[in-house]
C-alpha cells in the first residue's frame, strides 16, 4: 500500500452533535490519497459508534480510543499512529470550508519545498454560519495578503496550528509533540514546529472554520497548570531565540486569562508565576500582581475605583460589580449615573438613571403638544384642498407643511 499524502488526525471527545459535519468535510477532499486518524478520548456520547459507523463506508478512516487524557495526549496518538508524508490537525467540532484545502495545501507545499504550509483562519457560531475574520492588532496574522513565504522570525505567532499541514519527518525526528497539558498546549507546538522549519508558505486563502460560542470551558486547576505552563514554555523559547513579539504576545495571552488564574490560583501556580515574571519588566510585573490581588470582602460590600485603563468607575455594591463609563470619556457623572432625570435631545423622552440602570420614557407632554400641533396642520390641509385655488399652488404649500411637520419639536 502506497504511503498516505496526507494523515489527518481528529481527537472526538463528546461532540456527536458536530462530528458528521466535519468528518463529511474531510472525506469529501478533492485530495483522495489522505488517512483519517480518529482519536476516541473516552467520549459517553453517541460520538464513538459515529466513527464506527463512517469507518464501514471508508477504509481510509481509522479508529483509536483511549482514556479522557486531553486533546493533546489524543493529537500525539494520532501523529504516532500516523503513515503520511504530512500531517495536519482537525479538531471534531469544526470543518474544512471548502473540499479542495488539503489538495491546495499539499501540492503548494511540494511546489514551495517547505516542511510547512497553510492558509488563514476564519470563524462561525452555530446561529449564523457564516464565516468572518474580524481579526484586530495582533490576531490580523491569522490573515495573510499574499500567497508567499515566511520565515518564521518575521512572523512570531503562535494560535492557529490548525491551518497548516506539518511535515511529518520533521516533527518526529525532533520529538515534536503537544506538551502534556490540559490547556495552552497548542502554542508551544506550533512554535516549537516553526522554529525548526524556519520558514512556510501562506496562502491567501481560507484552509480553516472554526465554531465559537458553542461550549463553555469548565476551568480546573489542572487546566491553570496547563495554561501557565504552556505560557511559561513560550517566554523560554521567545528568549532563547529573541522573539519581541512572540513574548508581547503571551504577555497579553496571561492578562487575557488572568481572570480564570486568579480564581482558581494556589501555591504551585504561584511559583509558576514568579518564574514567568522574571521575563518581564518591572511595570508588566506591577500589573500582573495588581490583576492577580484579590478583592477584600469589605470592598465587595462597597468600594468605588477606576478601571485600568481609567476610562470606567467600578462600583462594588453588596457583591455586585457595576461599571460606569466616565464622564470625560463621553459618558455621565457618578452621580448622574446613581440617581438622574433629563429629557432626551428631541425632548420626546425622559431618560431615568438609577443606580447605573438608564430607563426611557416617553413625555407625554411633548405627546400633548404634538397632537395639537398636527390637529392644526390637518385642519388647514383640508382648508387648502377644499378651497377654489390652482393645484400647482396646493401642491406647493402642502409640500412646505409637510416640512414643517417633519422638523416638528
Amino acid at each position: 500500500m502506497s504511503t498516505p499524502l496526507i494523515s489527518v488526525i481528529i481527537p472526538v471527545y463528546n461532540v456527536e452533535k458536530y462530528l458528521r459535519e466535519c468528518l463529511d468535510s474531510v472525506i469529501n477532499q478533492t485530495l483522495k490519497d489522505i488517512e483519517i486518524i480518529c482519536v476516541d478520548d473516552g467520549s459517553t456520547d453517541n460520538s464513538l459508534e459515529i466513527l464506527k459507523e463512517y469507518a464501514k463506508k471508508d477504509n481510509r478512516l481509522k479508529i483509536f480510543t483511549q482514556k479522557n487524557k486531553g486533546s493533546g495526549a489524543a493529537r500525539n496518538l494520532g501523529i504516532k499512529q500516523s503513515s503520511g508524508e504530512f500531517i495536519c490537525f482537525i479538531d471534531s467540532d469544526d470543518y474544512y470550508p471548502s473540499p479542495d484545502i488539503l489538495q491546495t495545501l499539499y501540492s503548494s507545499a511540494v511546489q514551495q519545498k517547505v516542511k510547512i504550509c497553510g492558509g488563514e483562519f476564519a470563524m462561525f457560531t452555530n446561529e449564523t454560519k457564516k464565516l468572518t475574520q474580524n481579526f484586530v492588532g495582533p490576531d490580523t496574522k491569522y490573515l495573510f495578503k499574499q500567497n508567499e513565504i515566511i520565515v518564521y522570525k518575521d512572523y512570531q505567532f503562535d494560535y492557529g496550528y490548525h491551518r497548516f499541514i506539518y511535515n511529518r519527518n520533521m516533527l518526529i525526528s525532533n520529538n515534536i509533540f503537544f506538551p502534556d497539558y490540559k490547556r495552552y498546549q497548542d502554542p508551544p507546538f506550533f512554535v516549537k514546529a516553526m522554529l525548526t522549519a524556519e520558514k512556510f508558505y501562506a496562502l491567501h486563502k481560507i484552509t480553516y472554520a472554526y465554531r465559537q460560542n458553542h461550549k463553555c470551558i469548565n476551568w480546573t486547576n489542572e487546566r491553570i497548570t496547563g495554561l501557565l505552563n504552556g505560557i511559561l514554555d513560550n517566554l523560554k523559547t521567545a528568549h532563547e531565540y529573541e522573539l519581541s513579539s512572540l513574548k508581547e504576545n503571551t504577555y497579553q495571552h496571561l492578562l487575557d486569562h488572568i481572570y480564570q488564574i486568579k480564581k482558581h490560583i494556589n501555591k504551585k501556580h504561584i511559583s509558576t508565576i514568579k518564574e514567568i515574571q522574571t521575563y518581564f519588566s518591572k511595570r508588566d510585573n506591577l500589573m500582573i500582581e495588581k490583576s492577580l490581588k484579590k478583592t477584600p470582602f469589605y470592598q465587595k460590600l462597597f468600594s468605588i475605583k477606576n478601571s485600568n485603563d481609567k476610562q470606567y468607575k467600578i462600583v462594588h455594591f453588596l457583591g455586585l460589580r457595576i461599571k460606569f463609563k466616565r464622564k470625560k470619556f463621553g459618558g455621565c457623572s457618578f452621580l448622574e449615573h446613581l440617581l438622574s432625570i433629563k429629557n432626551s435631545k428631541d425632548k420626546r423622552y425622559k431618560i431615568i438613571r438609577l443606580c447605573g440602570l438608564r430607563i426611557k420614557i416617553r413625555n407625554n407632554r411633548f405627546v400633548k403638544k404634538l397632537s395639537k400641533k398636527t390637529h392644526k396642520i390637518s385642519s388647514k390641509i383640508i382648508h387648502v384642498l377644499t378651497k377654489p385655488i390652482r393645484v400647482q399652488e396646493k401642491y406647493h404649500y402642502l409640500k412646505q407643511e409637510y416640512k414643517r411637520l417633519k422638523n416638528l419639536k
